[in-house]
């Protein structure tokens, strides 16, 4: 498990429609597009091919979602596609799937991610 910096600088990062959502069936497509957003140096996605991750690729599932007081804890399913460069000067690009679980956890005010641990 590793936990990672949720900001840099005065760039926090958050999930304020997630947290309106929390509790409604709309969470997982919403947490999806939110994710997504966020600048691709933000995301702790890491292929296991070693290639890129293909913006617009990125699918979200809820795994769990508890409330604790102030804060939304989510275990969530993270889908996306890695694009590996061929090994040679012949050989084209493929992508890959990739699936990682990311621990999140989110101020219910605000949506700001106060705690983000990928699995």
């Amino acid at each position: 498990m590793t936990r990672h910096d949720t900001g840099v600088g005065s760039m926090t990062l958050a999930l304020p429609e997630s947290a309106r959502r929390f509790g409604t069936p709309e969470l997982a497509a919403t947490l999806a597009r939110e994710i997504s957003a966020w600048p691709p140096d933000r995301l702790p996605l890491h292929g296991a091919q070693g290639g890129l991750i293909e913006p617009g690729s990125i699918g979200v599932t809820v795994l769990s979602c508890t409330p604790n007081g102030q804060r939304i804890d989510l275990l969530v399913g993270v889908f996306f596609t890695e694009v590996v460069g061929g090994c040679s000067c012949g050989e084209e690009p493929f992508a890959v799937p990739g699936y990682q679980e990311w621990g999140l956890g989110l101020d219910r005010a605000t949506g700001a991610v106060l705690a983000l641990t990928v699995r």
